[in-house]
């Protein structure tokens, strides 16, 4: 698997004066996008939105895809199509990237505590939620 951190973004909201506001609203998007090249390789693009500029209870806005590449071996997939291995498997190998991106991000801002998304199982919660999309290409 190769993995890199694509457009690691952070940015102070205009109304960030939290000094002792309790009403802090740091809405979470996160998605999951699988591009299935000839059933062979797939880009695992994961992204995740936290905070909204727009919204005067949120402090900061921050944004960061990571993208995975990976490979299927059939002989070692124990029958297992790869997209069935992908879903699960991809996204939780991916996960803990972005989160360590997004806290580490967040920390570099001194202006906010740090940020640390919790460990979940993301792959459950993004397939219970529709949040992941699979496309196929030849």
């Amino acid at each position: 698997m190769l993995k890199k951190v694509k457009r690691p973004f952070f940015i102070k909201g205009p109304f960030s004066n939290f000094e002792h506001s309790k009403d802090v609203s740091l809405d979470t998007d996160i998605i999951c996008n699988i591009n299935i090249e000839r059933e062979k390789t797939a880009d695992v693009i994961l992204t995740c939105k936290i905070g909204d500029l727009k919204g005067v209870n949120s402090p900061f806005q921050v944004d960061v895809t990571i993208i995975g590449n990976f490979k299927y071996n059939k002989d070692a997939s124990d029958g297992i199509a790869f997209e069935n291995l992908l879903s699960p498997n991809a996204i939780a190998i991916l996960y803990p990237y972005l989160r360590t991106t997004i806290s580490t991000l967040t920390s570099l801002s001194n202006d906010f505590p740090t940020l640390n998304m919790p460990v979940i199982n993301i792959a459950k919660m993004m397939e219970d939620h529709n949040l992941i999309e699979i496309k196929h290409f030849e």
